[in-house]
């Protein structure tokens, strides 16, 4: 059993892009490493940090990396006014110092720093958070709206389901896992894309239609306008467009084949198929509405749009929105707040 005690190293945020080209260069074992060059470059410009502010904790086990704990600057509304607030945005141990309380030591470590801090994580996470002293919040509620129908509801995999019925009457079993993965990726390959315009379509026509005079125009960075007026009664996180357009500038998440740790143990995500932000302007007959930001990737082999920022004169024309931008990427799932979805409640297509 190795008995070297665990060294916590904090990283400033100016240095944040050196120390990951050298993670990359030399990896610890098994190709484990930190942060990546990219996700560095992006805490190295979040325009809320300040140079000297610590955006990573790495824990060692003599000179390996253990573990690591990233921060980065957002900002709190609350009672009228912005507040500072450390947000942990990965916490991961190395697979072979598990269990050795890395975890544990890390989030001491940031502790010390006294911040004010929050984080979402997993189950574990949030039992060891507890642990800490932190207050648990009710969950974000989401609505995900799914297309994606041709597959799971085709004639071979629907009769399919028949007979294991009826083998399960007479006490015998059917294994029709095969055919139904197998039956679905043909009928979505040769299908999916006409029922998926269709129920996009008829979902649109549910929800009132497209507005009359509405349109959007793609852009690179939204308009920073002036100073927002905040709302004395709501307490929630604040993103400005300046914020917004740093995430638009330097992405966390890059397209396979575009990263230089795509082959290191990177525990969080590094790179994903067909990842990239949409940004659009929103115009009413005469005027501009605001705008609105997504995120498209690929996960498990469908085309998911995820809606992240929401700057518009009215909640209501989020959801023609977001169905208007899947139909021009072809997304098969639709991700967003659920009370920009409250007008499909009742639907299947949502959950």
């Amino acid at each position: 059993m190795n008995d070297n005690p665990i060294r916590i190293e904090p990283i400033k945020v100016k240095d944040l892009p050196a120390f990951a080209a050298d993670s990359v260069a030399a990896p610890g074992v098994g190709g484990y490493i930190a942060i990546t060059e990219h996700r560095a470059a992006a805490m190295a410009a979040n325009p809320l940090a300040d140079p000297d502010d610590v955006g990573l904790l790495v824990a060692y086990d003599g000179d390996q990396v253990a573990g690591y704990f990233g921060i980065m600057i957002v900002q709190l509304q609350h009672e009228g006014q912005l507040h500072k607030v450390h947000w942990f945005t990965t916490w991961s141990a190395a697979p072979n110092m598990r269990g050795r309380g890395v975890g544990s030591a890390l989030m001491a470590a940031a502790l010390e720093l006294d911040h004010d801090y929050m984080i979402v994580g997993s189950a574990p996470a949030r039992h060891v958070c507890t642990k800490f002293g932190f207050d648990e919040l009710p969950p974000l509620d989401i609505a995900v709206l799914d297309f994606g129908l041709t597959g799971r509801f085709n004639p071979l995999a629907l009769t399919a389901r028949a007979a294991r019925k009826l083998v399960n009457v007479f006490g015998g079993k059917l294994d029709i896992n095969r055919i139904e993965k197998s039956s679905a990726r043909w009928f979505e390959r040769w299908l999916g894309w006409s029922v998926r315009r269709t129920l996009r379509s008829r979902t649109l026509e549910e929800v009132g239609g497209w507005p009359e005079g509405l349109r959007l125009t793609n852009i690179a960075r939204v308009r920073e306008q002036g100073a927002a007026v905040l709302d004395l009664e709501d307490t929630r996180l604040y993103r400005d467009a300046q914020v917004v357009n740093w995430m638009l500038t330097y992405p966390w998440v890059l397209p396979p084949g575009d990263s230089t740790s795509e082959g290191l143990d990177y525990y969080f995500t590094d790179t994903r198929p067909g990842f990239g932000y949409l940004a659009y302007e929103v115009f009413g007959a005469e005027s501009y509405l605001g705008y609105v930001v997504a995120q498209q990737s690929i996960i498990g082999g469908v085309r998911v749009l995820r809606m992240l920022d929401v700057t518009l004169a009215g909640t209501s024309l989020v959801l023609p929105v977001a169905l208007r931008i899947a139909e021009q990427v072809d997304a098969v799932r639709v991700e967003m707040n659920a009370s920009y979805a409250i007008a499909l409640k009742g639907s299947r297509l949502v959950r």
